[in-house]
């Protein structure tokens, strides 16, 4: 497994666990793109969108 200590600009937010970079497309989208779960996680998406 790849770990990114920095992601590029075109997907600039990593998740937890460092085994992916994911852009804007990916947060709160109601589809689980990082393994951990962060890109959908109720931290980055608040309440009301992870329901």
């Amino acid at each position: 497994m790849v770990l990114y200590a920095v992601c590029p600009s075109t997907t600039p937010y990593k998740c937890s666990d460092g085994s992916k970079c994911y852009g804007d497309h990916n947060i709160c989208d109601r589809s689980i793109y990082c393994d951990d779960g962060t890109d959908e996680s109720t931290a980055v998406c608040g309440e009301s969108k992870t329901r």
